[in-house]
């Protein structure tokens, strides 16, 4: 059985164990096909002891959900569909927001280097140890020099927070042993796959290639830039490029990039890139291998990234959900 297979089984049995039968009972269509991994109440994707708190936090500082279409650019509520990897993101990251012993514990077990988590400074009115889909600190920065607006698939759309911007799922601040700050950029995958040879056209290529042709940028030349354009390197390159621009805005010296990637999802790992098959055994091997600083591009799996705070007594409940929702069986 594949990953998504799998995790389609738990997801349904999820749901069902609510006991709601009107949920139960809800059925999406796509393409003619009924899939019942998904919540009619979408706020119940959440986990039910950060439901609010998350809820309250992407309203207050106009932070967009994630959609499978483009509709009015604003979603004030989440998604049901319960292989959004944002919402995954949040219900394995967001009990950090708060509690930097937490936060201090899985930054240490990412670079020995880290002594504490710091809170997240901006000019969003952050004001915790992990923040979620971050622009930067500045309201209308915008590092990349990509356009603000444009039009996709006949509809209008306007760059924000969350939506139709290079941003990252989560950040977080780790003071060094030197005193100095690191900037910790975290990309957050679930189910998700890509359709090798698939080249990625925007017209953002132009701003990104400038930036590319840099010779202080940290990815190594290629002979062809298009060959970057095929996702998930697409995504790596425009992340990395961000962290390197962005970091002296968070008060960071320095920045490492975490691909969080279920072990279970081989598909991600597929290089996609045709010229890129022989720069690597696999899609991290292949971008570890296109930085002039490997070490700072990491990946972890959900399970790897949180074990060390199943040592904390108050945490049991946290991990049981955990495990009862994602566990890859």
């Amino acid at each position: 059985m594949s990953f998504k297979s799998n995790q389609y089984t738990n997801a349904v049995k999820f749901k069902d164990s609510l006991h709601d039968n009107e949920e139960k009972e809800y059925i999406v269509i796509i393409k003619g096909k009924p899939y019942r991994h998904f919540f009619k109440k979408t706020q119940l994707n959440l986990w039910d002891n950060i439901r609010e708190d998350t809820l309250n936090y992407f309203s207050e500082k106009k932070i967009c959900w994630h959609t499978n279409e483009v509709e009015n650019n604003m979603e004030t509520t989440p998604e049901g569909n319960m292989f959004s990897s944002q919402i995954s993101c949040i219900n394995h990251l967001f009990i950090l927001r708060k509690k930097q012993d937490y936060a201090s514990t899985i930054l240490k077990n990412i670079d020995k280097r880290i002594v504490s988590a710091e809170i997240v400074r901006d000019n969003y009115g952050n004001d915790g140890y992990i923040e979620f889909e971050s622009r930067g600190t500045k309201e209308n920065n915008n590092p990349l020099k990509e356009k603000e607006h444009g039009i996709l698939n006949g509809k209008k759309w306007k760059r924000q927070r969350g939506s139709f911007s290079t941003s990252i799922d989560a950040v977080m601040v780790g003071k060094k042993d030197d005193g100095k700050n690191i900037l910790v950029l975290i990309e957050w995958k679930y189910t998700e796959s890509y359709t090798p040879g698939e080249i990625i056209i925007t017209s953002n290529s132009k701003e990104y290639n400038e930036l590319l042709k840099n010779d202080e940028n940290p990815i190594i030349k290629i002979d062809n830039l298009d060959d970057l354009y095929y996702d998930p390197i697409y995504q790596l390159m425009r992340q990395t490029l961000w962290g390197w621009k962005i970091k002296k805005e968070f008060n960071c010296d320095e920045y490492i990039h975490l691909h969080i990637i279920p072990k279970g999802n081989l598909k991600i790992q597929e290089i996609t890139s045709p010229n890129l098959k022989s720069r690597g055994k696999n899609m991290s091997d292949v971008w570890k291998n296109l930085l002039k600083e490997p070490f700072r591009y990491r990946v972890f799996s959900p399970e790897e990234l949180l074990s060390p705070l199943k040592d904390k007594q108050d945490i049991k409940i946290f991990f049981d959900y955990l495990e009862t929702r994602y566990l890859e069986k």
